[in-house]
């Protein structure tokens, strides 16, 4: 459901996009008209209180409400209607149509993005970064690298550990046997059966 409200400045124009909405088959749909006024010509502070209210009852924001609240009381007129996603457009053109006026309410300052040339992917669809670290994944996870370089005397980088996962798992780099994988799991290489999958 998406809530639109206008302010009109005469109640004409806003019973006519009033009922407008009604004949587009808009159903929740909320006209607040001025007050009367008192004989100083301000509205009665009840009145006021009621049109605050009124509106919160219609599920208009109570920050907006207040200033839309002001300037009814000032001697504007509020539609606001309550359309289903599919049929925001649709009431949308309905309530410009009928010459609505600037409602007072600041418009929500939308974030600034800055082009950051290293990190194009995140500035393109202006999304934040989960970390800067120059390396996430130890960041997320933890782990050092499983390879770091010390450069020798004659300048050529020499690995610390030139197998990692050999070391890590206790085998050695190289072996005399002809098939280590099956010596190790103990299986033969070759059987007397005949072919597996094809006779």
């Amino acid at each position: 459901m998406q809530t639109i409200s206008r302010l009109y400045a005469s109640e004409e124009n806003a019973r006519k996009a009033w009922d407008e909405l009604k004949r587009r088959g808009f159903a929740d749909v909320h006209l607040f008209t001025p007050p009367p006024r008192g004989e100083d010509g301000a509205p009665a502070a009840d009145h006021a209180e009621s049109l605050l209210a009124g509106m919160m009852k219609a599920f208009i924001v109570r920050s907006d409400a207040a200033i839309l609240a002001r300037r009814v009381g000032e001697g504007a007129s509020l539609v606001t209607v309550h359309a289903p996603f599919t049929g925001g457009l649709k009431a949308t053109t309905i309530v410009d149509r009928h010459g609505p006026i600037d409602s007072g309410i600041p418009e929500p300052a939308s974030p600034s993005y800055a082009w950051d040339d290293e990190h194009p992917f995140s500035s393109a669809f202006r999304l934040p970064l989960l970390t800067k670290c120059e390396h996430p994944f130890e960041f997320i996870f933890g782990l050092p690298s499983l390879i770091k370089t010390t450069y020798a005397s004659s300048g050529r980088p020499q690995p610390d550990n030139p197998a990692p996962f050999s070391a890590a798992l206790g085998l050695p780099v190289l072996s005399n046997e002809p098939a280590p994988l099956s010596s190790f799991f103990k299986f033969p290489i070759l059987t007397k059966s005949g072919p597996l999958f094809y006779r």
